[in-house]
């Protein structure tokens, strides 16, 4: 297990737990500190998201230098991203045209 999916798992319970803690706030009629809360909950899942990319990415990679090791014949790691894909390929698998 990489640090990247402990941290994912991390900001996916964070979100859990803030949206319940908003939900009982909202109930308790606390609005204002209920809203404050709900806010802070999409940016941990997107978090979360870009965590588990990196954990697959480096799983990938990882799988990839076994197969080198063994001397099998492998091809690049191509994003499957759809930033890759609309940039007629030119995409260097770190998000950025080169």
């Amino acid at each position: 297990m990489t640090r990247h999916i402990t941290l994912a798992r991390a900001c996916r319970a964070l979100a859990l737990i803030e949206l319940a803690t908003a939900a009982w706030l909202l109930a308790d009629h606390e609005w204002l500190l209920g809203i404050l809360v709900v806010w802070a909950a999409p940016s941990l899942l997107a978090a979360d998201a870009v965590c588990r990319s990196a954990h697959h990415r480096a799983r990938a990679e990882a799988h990839r230098a076994e197969q080198l090791e063994a001397g099998e014949q492998v091809r690049p790691l191509t994003p499957c991203c759809r930033f890759w894909k609309h940039s007629e390929n030119k995409c260097n698998g770190t998000g950025y045209v080169t």
